[in-house]
């Protein structure tokens, strides 16, 4: 007995049902991208990018008066007749002196002395000030007092400043020592420690 070619043989084993692809509904989900670092900050990112420059400007700003709000930064120039009136006293007029180094001081070679005679008459109770400095006009190059470094010991009737509240006409005697290629003309500055005024001559000995 012959059997069609599509019927099957009653004693080979059943055939397996064909594989089938599952639906894309019954798939696995697909992984979400991945969000990067900076995603994940944007906000804290923006935060900082607004907060930084305030927060750098405050402490500019602190540190700005915190250096100048202590110094004097307002110049009080002499008058016509030498003399200025501030801080309870009228300080001036002004007499220099430049010395060479072979006139008996202690300063070094290539170099000479300065000395500044400040007459203050004192109009209130006392008046203050610290020690004058002198500046060269053309450079800005400034230099402070050196009374014991050329050898001149500390004298009451000479002060080279008037931190002891004095209330009494006195002169204040500031030697100086610059180098040879110093030239004048020169300011005498003051500091009366009423900031933001200090006092300013001008000298060319």
């Amino acid at each position: 007995m012959t059997l069609p070619e599509d019927a099957q043989n009653p004693l080979a084993p059943p055939l397996a049902p064909p594989l089938v692809a599952p639906e894309s509904a019954d798939a696995a989900p697909a992984a979400p991208p991945r969000e990067t670092w900076w995603r994940r900050n944007r906000l804290a990112l923006g935060a900082v990018a607004v907060l930084f420059p305030v927060a750098v400007g405050v402490i500019g700003s602190y540190e700005w008066w915190g250096y100048f709000s202590g110094r004097p930064v307002i110049a009080i120039d002499q008058g016509e007749d030498g003399v200025v009136t501030h801080a309870d006293a009228i300080w001036g007029p002004v007499k220099s002196k430049a010395f060479a180094t072979d006139e008996g001081f202690d300063v070094p070679p290539g170099s000479s002395l300065i000395l500044v005679q400040i007459p203050v008459d004192v109009q209130g109770e006392k008046t203050n000030c610290e020690a004058p400095e002198l500046v060269e006009q053309r450079t800005g190059r400034r230099w402070t007092q050196v009374r014991t470094e050329i050898g001149l010991p500390s004298d009451s009737e000479e002060p080279t400043d008037c931190l002891a509240d004095q209330s009494k006409p006195f002169d204040i005697f500031v030697p100086f020592v610059v180098p040879d290629d110093a030239e004048g003309p020169y300011w005498v500055e003051i500091d009366t420690l009423t900031s933001p005024e200090f006092i300013r001559f001008t000298i060319d000995p």
